[in-house]
């Protein structure tokens, strides 16, 4: 029962969000079973009584659900099926509830249907609004949109030929932004995979903008043409123009460009900067940061009201990098609060770590990661990593003997780390040697220095490279 579906869709609810789904689950309107509320019930107090809310065994569900009744495995699995189903339900009316596009789309056709034109139409409007500030951004529901707003439009009485001629203009724009947009996702995975077969489509929208200019004439379509050649680009090293014309837009924070067209923009852009910092280009950590600086100022760093984990440490390590320390502290304070709940404390605590550990206090750092639940890959990783080079710092051999053979042995054992393995086993294997030459002659370290530079995979690198 641990691995099941359900567990796993349960353990992602907040304790606002349990609140709200126990009403949900006692309204008649949506559910009439006393045994699914009983099984919701059970499964929410274990996970307030289990720390790391693993332990769940059926015969010991079933005994608290049914306690007058043998075992029924097959009936047990009918129950959760039906509350895994409520439950995605439920996250479907949270959705619902909020303003978004779909929303107002979906009140636009059932007032249509009912023939109440008027008050369809401005749902629509509504819809037109809302896709420029939402989250998400939907093509396929975007093109419903638009469709039907030409629809409308079609039907006023002062419909002209130019109007007809600037609808066909937006019509254009859509299908050459879509065509981008899909151009640029499958660039990156053209980048990871190169034997990947072309997208002739793609090219020939590409052209299109060119020789018409027609990119020019959409904000949205010009920042999509701009973070495809940038893409394109990147490979080889090329594509500055593209990321400071991008660059320029986002701190613009333009207001006619989809907030979620946006966010992809912006990820993408810093992921080139630190791409052009990692091949040597010292200035793109600076461009980086002021990417990141900039999206916490418009917004853009937060994905429905919340700060992603990964956002929340690449903001912390490019601040030092920079030398932007007190910068850093504050930020890991002022956003503590945006992190998902789930992993708000571990995810502050674990930079908060790195911070001290920049600043040299190694005790710090070792008395804050006490304080860390080692439940996740990530987290496990960096953890690691860390107590391993205050171990090192703090001359505490036997500690760090001993977690250079534990992690070792973690790695081996965790399945779907990819690269990784390699990264952190990088890392466990030169730490090994970097104690072996701590009293052998300079050659031995010169070897060492040369082989963690030949190696291209390796964590915390550059202090390994220090400390020799």
């Amino acid at each position: 029962m641990n691995n099941s579906q359900l567990l796993d869709t349960l353990r992602t609810l907040t304790k606002t969000e349990w609140n709200s789904f126990q009403k949900y689950l006692h309204s008649p309107f949506f559910n009439q079973r006393a045994d699914v509320i009983a099984l919701a019930t059970i499964i929410q107090k274990e996970f307030s009584k289990q720390e790391d809310k693993q332990f769940f065994e059926k015969a010991m569900v079933w005994k608290k659900l049914e306690p007058n009744l043998p075992y029924d495995d097959k009936q047990l699995r009918y129950t959760m099926s039906y509350l895994l189903d409520l439950v995605e339900h439920f996250f479907a009316n949270l959705e619902l509830q909020s303003k978004s596009p779909l929303q107002k789309i979906l009140i636009h056709n059932a007032l249509q249907r009912r023939g109440l034109e008027k008050g369809a139409a401005s749902h629509l409007m509504a819809a037109q609004q809302l896709s420029l500030v939402h989250e998400h951004f939907d093509p396929q529901l975007n093109r419903v949109l638009q469709s039907n707003l030409r629809q409308i439009s079609a039907q006023q009485s002062d419909y002209s030929e130019k109007k007809v001629l600037q609808d066909l203009d937006v019509f254009t724009a859509e299908i050459l932004t879509d065509t981008i947009r899909e151009g640029c996702n499958f660039l990156e995975t053209r980048i990871r995979f190169p034997n990947t077969l072309d997208f002739p489509w793609l090219e020939v929208a590409l052209s299109f903008c060119e020789q018409a200019h027609d990119y020019e004439k959409s904000a949205t379509l010009s920042m999509l043409y701009h973070t495809y050649r940038m893409l394109e680009k990147m490979p080889s090293g090329g594509g500055e123009v593209h990321f400071y014309t991008l660059k320029k837009t986002l701190t613009d924070n333009p207001h006619d460009i989809p907030v979620a067209l946006q966010r992809e923009t912006w990820l993408r852009s810093i992921n080139f900067a630190i791409r052009q910092q990692n091949l040597g280009n010292k200035n793109y950590g600076k461009e980086a940061f002021e990417l990141y600086k900039s999206g916490i100022k418009t917004k853009i760093i937060l994905e429905y009201g919340q700060i992603s984990k990964k956002s929340y440490s690449n903001t912390l390590v490019l601040a030092l990098l920079v030398g932007e320390w007190d910068w850093a502290e504050q930020f890991l304070k002022d956003y503590k609060d945006y992190l998902p709940e789930n992993e708000r404390d571990n995810t502050y605590r674990l930079n908060l770590a790195t911070l001290f550990f920049k600043q040299k206090a190694f005790n710090k750092v070792l008395e804050t990661l006490q304080n860390v639940g080692f439940t996740d890959t990530s987290i496990n990783l960096d953890g690691r990593r860390l107590l391993l080079c205050c171990y090192f710092e703090l001359q505490e051999w036997d500690a760090l003997n001993s977690l250079l053979d534990s992690f070792g042995i973690w790695l081996r054992r965790s399945k779907n780390l990819g690269y990784l393995r390699e990264l952190y086993g990088n890392h466990i294997k030169f730490t090994r040697r970097l104690l072996d030459v701590q009293h052998q002659h300079p050659e031995a370290k010169e070897k060492l220095k040369q082989d963690i530079l030949a190696t291209r995979n390796v964590a915390s690198k550059d202090w390994l490279l220090e400390k020799l």
